[in-house]
């Protein structure tokens, strides 16, 4: 009889650890997907066009290089044109 009780409170017990544990797990998970959501500007949207103010090109939001000029994100299609933006202003 103690050793059904026993059993019963080890198999209660480690039910438990492993409910938590599942539960950390899945929070994880859901943390690590939010970051990677907020990584993406939600600003921007998914076919935002900006334009390069080196050369005047056109590129997608998502695939330009942004910099932030006196609080104003201005993106560029290039390093060579973030390079000759920063050359000019200083």
């Amino acid at each position: 009889m103690f050793l059904r009780i026993v059993l019963i409170a080890a198999a209660a017990y480690f039910s438990i650890k492993a409910l938590i544990w599942l539960r950390r797990y899945v929070r994880a998970q859901i943390a690590r997907a939010r970051v990677r959501d907020r990584r993406e500007d939600p600003a921007l949207g998914a076919n935002e066009m900006v334009r390069d103010p080196v050369c005047g090109v056109y590129i997608s939001a998502r695939d330009a290089l942004p910099a932030t000029v006196n609080g104003v994100t201005v993106f560029f299609c290039s390093q060579e044109c973030l390079k000759s933006f920063v050359e000019r202003r200083g």
